[in-house]
């Protein structure tokens, strides 16, 4: 039997007012909506035409989200699962509550995900080839004093993160602004954060409707703007590193990042040609 699924929005003041709306016939609204969950997470389970809970019906262990962003989400990584399974334990034994800020493992499953643009969509993921931040950092330092500190002290992907987050000056970040685009627009919504830095790291990826990124366990990324539908293990564990007023937790981020360079942008594939009459 197919029953056509149907949810409420998630609020977060990241969200937009009209593009959720817009998609699913519901008009403008006065509350941006961010979210949009159809799986049986117990956050947000979805409902059958009937109104009747998904989850009582099935448990899925996957889930598919709407997503609209008009302001910068976090910085953050996911884990895999045998770290969403430990750190859900050792949170549980250290009696953190699941409603506790500082909780940063809400169930036992990881979170791979994959964002597929319904419009265009800007977004941060991965790495970049650590041979071109170093480049890039050299050729900042030698026209602006601020960066030596950064330059000198690293060279790896890892020192470079650890270098963010131990030694970073706020001086560093204001360079930043002024020589990053990218760093000077989410200076808008973040002025003094340390995430502006870890995006310096990261790629920054443009993606056209029908284009996509796939995020595995362990990689940075952080959605900037944009309406699209991820598809994604059912988990709603987040290891923050940036951009957020919500907990930041620099060490379980570096436990659970994955320091590669990565590219994941993926392209449209056609499944069949069309046929002639």
């Amino acid at each position: 039997m197919i029953s056509k699924l149907t949810n409420t929005g998630i609020s977060y003041e990241w969200g937009s007012t009209h593009l959720i709306p817009d998609l699913v016939g519901l008009g403008e609204t006065d509350t941006p909506i961010a979210e949009m969950w159809f799986g049986t997470h117990p956050i947000s389970t979805a409902r059958t035409e009937s109104d009747r809970p998904l989850s009582e019906l099935t448990s899925l262990d996957f889930m598919v989200k709407f997503l609209s962003a008009a302001a910068p989400l976090s910085i953050q990584a996911h884990p895999n699962k045998d770290q969403a399974r430990e750190g859900f334990a050792k949170e549980n034994l250290q009696g953190i509550e699941l409603n506790d800020p500082r909780r940063v493992f809400k169930d036992e499953n990881h979170k791979p995900e994959i964002l597929i643009a319904l419009s265009p969509f800007r977004v941060l993921s991965g790495f970049r080839e650590v041979e071109v931040i170093n480049a890039e950092l050299e050729q900042l330092a030698s026209n602006d004093a601020r960066f030596k500190s950064w330059q000198q002290s690293a060279s790896s992907l890892k020192e470079h993160f650890d270098f963010v987050f131990e030694k970073i000056e706020d001086e560093t970040l204001e360079a930043l602004k002024e020589h990053s685009e990218l760093c000077a627009f989410l200076a808008e919504f973040h002025p003094n954060d340390k995430g502006l830095a870890v995006a310096f790291l990261l790629n920054e990826i443009f993606l056209a409707p029908g284009e996509a990124v796939f995020l595995p366990a362990g990689n940075l990324h952080a959605y900037l703007q944009g309406l699209g539908v991820e598809v994604m293990a059912s988990s709603d564990n987040v290891v923050r590193g940036g951009l957020s007023a919500k907990h930041v937790d620099a060490q379980k981020l570096r436990e659970i990042a994955v320091f590669e360079s990565l590219n994941p942008k993926l392209g449209p594939t056609p499944l069949q040609q069309g046929l002639d009459e």
